[in-house]
């Protein structure tokens, strides 16, 4: 489950992630607020987190994911991921790379640092 985080600078997604996040999470969540954002914002930023429930991705969640960064890659300004979670750790560190934008990883305990980074001018 996603629930989209409030309290950010207009040109920050901040979203947290629960349970399992599927396929109608990214369609009826995230997809829009990306695409409004992106509408408004010449550079988007995200903050990601990965909560102690998080249980992973769905395989349309999965797909859906892979196709942001496709969506206008050059919007992508900066991306905090925040989790404790070793495979989002793992997965970040292995693929962040390939990611559009600066991304940056935080443990659970510097959520508020992540904000402050990912927010900052």
């Amino acid at each position: 489950m996603i629930h989209l985080l409030t309290d950010l600078p207009g040109n920050v997604i901040g979203l947290e992630a629960s349970g399992a996040v599927t396929g109608d999470d990214y369609r009826n969540k995230i997809v829009p607020r990306i695409e409004q954002t992106q509408h408004e914002f010449e550079k988007v930023r995200m903050l990601c987190i990965f909560d102690e429930e998080f249980e992973g991705f769905t395989p349309g969640a999965a797909w859906e994911d892979s196709k942001l960064a496709f969506k206008r890659p050059g919007s992508w300004e900066r991306i905090a991921i925040v989790s404790d979670k070793e495979s989002i750790r793992q997965a970040t560190m292995l693929f962040g790379w390939m990611v559009p934008g600066e991304v940056k990883l935080f443990p659970s305990a510097e959520t508020d640092e992540a904000t402050r980074w990912v927010s900052a001018a």
